[in-house]
């Protein structure tokens, strides 16, 4: 049940923010594609300048805590030990996630030729 009360939750949203494709369909008898470019492009942006930097402060304060615990704060305890290495590889983990997602949104951006002003830098500027 609650499967049904999810999906149709998601579809009633997706039928609600694509309501605008609908209305300017009826100009030109089909799908008008080019008001997409805007939820393209606000997404895009939404996960370039808020989401990607929000999610990497939490894998690197995840990571922090680990070496925390595992260096620090109770390195004689070795189920410490375990939570510590635990964390370290769960930091790690959302790294390389995290990294990964913003390479997949790069192409994306780059695939299908989206102008953002966020996009990521190549390279950490100071």
């Amino acid at each position: 049940m609650k499967k049904i009360s999810a999906l149709t939750t998601f579809l009633t949203l997706a039928a609600f923010f694509s309501s605008p494709l609908f209305v300017f369909a009826q100009s030109t008898g089909s799908l008008n594609t080019s008001q997409l470019s805007g939820y393209l492009t606000s997404f895009v942006s939404f996960v370039n300048s808020a989401l990607v930097p929000a999610l990497l402060a939490v894998a690197f304060i995840t990571f922090l805590w680990g070496v925390f615990k595992y260096f620090i704060r109770d390195a004689a305890d070795e189920k410490s030990l375990a939570e510590g290495r635990q964390f370290v590889l769960w930091g790690l983990i959302g790294f390389a996630v995290i990294l990964s997602v913003w390479g997949l949104v790069a192409i994306v951006t780059n695939t299908f030729n989206i102008q953002t002003t966020t996009t990521p830098p190549s390279y950490p500027t100071l």
